[in-house]
């Protein structure tokens, strides 16, 4: 058993003259992922790896030596101590041979358990690569236990696209005091092994070990230092650092992806609003989305689409980060949804359209599993506002047809306001409200919309004694009664109101105030 003291080499320095990642029988035609790196890279057909999707593993322009790691659309990992600088650009080969550069907008250290940097950092470009790119993040091993990851086979990525094997041996702390990384060794023996067997050299620190168990790459570990020239190399451990590294993702809505992800269970649990939307006014709804599965959801997702027409004007939420895809569809993303819980989305409308509904689908994902979709409508009360749109004078008081009844009693008993009469379509029906004196007492019947209470009317009945403005109450008698029958023909109800008779005389009307 190799036993490591505290003192290591750290990959730093690289220079021109330097050799990249060694291999016991190295083989370009094998072991360089591209052919004419740098200046002219393409992918090499014969490459020991080529047919892993290494596509979001980049290279610093400036510095092409140095390698990092995608591991969202706009997240890429590497080595603390050699870092790249703040302004160089980062490269990339899609799958079709086309590079891609991006401008670096940030570098932060990954901290342990002390507060203090580890060797791993995390960066963000300045602009996302574009899901019409074909360069994949890459995801990361997510195994059970730490213990799970001993002995597993590592393809070894190093200085100038170059790449050979090792295998995962042991897990433990490097560096001193409360400056550790968490990591993991690789050894290469000397003296016997396979041909691509490698070891790291000056300048191969950031370029990542990845496990090629399945079908898609997974990041293990971030190179970080070599030990007995060659013999003991030393990776951080990047899955131990999956809370840090989500933490610090989740402001730009990401989370690392795991390689083997568990179903999280996304609901819609339905559409709420304090005050419903209305047509031609501003208004807002608000979507709950849950995890209602037993594991976390990662890379939460959510579709939100409707006709163009009817898009809502913004989508916003604490911890999500909303963008408008297209005319019809908006796509909400945060980094996590932790099982159990649940966040909410607020759609807007600066001017709610004449509708009665906006038909809303949702299409969601989390972990990599689509959740399928959820179709629903948002109601759309009607208004007054747009019923007026047009008129000369749009206003309630208002009466462009000079008949004597304002818009508003014209709007509640559902006549036209642009045509002189005190009765309705069929010329029969009056619109103002009327009284009965009979055996049984005074009945009141006036015309009312069933939709009211969606449309913000109130038919108020008040009573009197002595037609004195402060006598009237809306505190019917102990023995009134009320019923209500549909108006033939119509859209509207007849409400017939009946008052015993006190021993004095007994006033009613009907009183109609609008409220959007």
């Amino acid at each position: 058993m190799v036993r490591l003291g505290v003192v290591f080499i750290l990959l730093v320095g690289a220079v021109s003259s330097a050799p990249a990642l060694e291999l016991r029988a190295y083989d370009p035609a094998r072991h360089d992922r591209f052919t004419g790196f740098p200046t002219a890279p393409a992918h090499n057909p014969g490459f020991l790896f080529a047919d892993a999707d290494l596509t979001g593993v980049g290279w610093v322009v400036e510095s092409p030596q140095r390698q990092v790691t995608l591991v969202s659309p706009v997240h890429f990992v590497g080595a603390n101590h050699y870092r790249p600088a703040a302004d160089w650009t980062i490269r990339f080969l899609d799958a079709s041979g086309q590079s891609h550069d991006f401008s670096i907008a940030s570098m932060t250290s990954i901290l342990n358990e002390h507060g203090e940097a580890t060797d791993l950092f995390l960066g963000e470009l300045a602009t996302p690569v574009s899901p019409d790119v074909e360069i994949t993040p890459v995801s990361y091993l997510n195994l059970p236990e730490e213990a799970d990851y001993l002995g597993i086979d590592l393809a070894v990525l190093g200085r100038d696209a170059r790449a050979g094997r090792s295998t995962l041996s042991h897990i433990m702390d490097f560096g001193s005091g409360n400056r550790k990384t968490r990591g993991f060794l690789f050894y290469y023996d000397p003296d016997t092994g396979d041909a691509d067997d490698c070891y790291l050299a000056i300048g191969d620190s950031g370029s990542p070990a990845l496990s090629l168990a399945g079908p898609r790459p997974a990041l293990v570990g971030v190179h970080y230092a070599t030990v007995a020239q060659g013999a003991i190399n030393i990776d951080s451990l990047v899955p131990h650092y999956v809370d840090e590294l989500n933490e610090l993702m989740e402001g730009a809505g990401y989370h690392m992806i795991p390689i083997d992800p568990e179903s999280a269970l996304l609901t819609a649990s339905g559409i709420s609003s304090a005050d419903p939307l209305r047509q031609g006014y501003a208004g807002s709804v608000v979507l709950e989305i849950g995890n209602a599965g037993d594991v976390a959801g990662n890379n939460v997702e959510v579709d939100i689409v409707c006709d163009a027409a009817l898009a809502p004007d913004t989508i916003t939420g604490t911890g999500w980060i909303s963008e408008k895809v297209d005319e019809t569809t908006w796509r909400c993303r945060r980094g996590g949804l932790a099982a159990g819980t649940s966040s909410s989305l607020t759609l807007a409308w600066t001017e709610v359209a004449t509708v009665s509904a906006i038909p809303v689908e949702l299409h969601c994902q989390a972990n990599e599993f689509p959740q399928g979709s959820i179709s629903g409508q948002i109601a759309v009360n009607p208004t007054f506002r747009v019923w007026a749109e047009g008129l000369a004078d749009p206003t309630a008081t208002g009466d462009d047809d000079g008949d004597g009844i304002r818009h508003l009693l014209e709007y509640a008993f559902d006549a036209n306001p642009e045509e002189a009469s005190h009765f309705l379509a069929d010329q029969m029906t009056p619109l103002a409200p009327e009284t009965e004196l009979s055996p049984a007492g005074l009945t009141l019947s006036y015309l009312r919309r069933p939709d009211a209470a969606e449309r913000g009317l109130h038919y108020i009945v008040e009573y009197s004694t002595d037609l004195q403005e402060e006598g009237w109450s809306a505190t019917p008698p102990a023995e009134a009664s009320e019923d209500v029958a549909t108006v033939e023909g119509t859209v509207l109800e007849r409400v017939r109101v009946t008052c015993p008779v006190p021993g004095q005389c007994l006033f009613m009307r009907v009183r109609v105030v609008l409220d959007e």
